[in-house]
């Protein structure tokens, strides 16, 4: 094989893993950002939702 067909091997896979790279790297930030909103209040309520005036 040449040392151009090399080369061209050697880019493909820092491009390869590049692109591996960032998208688990994207993957993860929104798993953490969505990991780090707290949960809704259970049990809470508006009084819009019961037709009543609130406190």
């Amino acid at each position: 094989m040449s040392a151009a067909g090399e080369r061209r091997r050697v880019r493909r896979r820092l491009l390869v893993l590049w692109v591996v790279a960032v998208a688990g790297g994207g993957i993860l930030t929104l798993w953490l950002q969505a990991s780090a909103q707290p949960p809704p209040p259970t049990g809470w309520y508006t009084s819009e939702q019961d037709g009543r005036d609130g406190p």
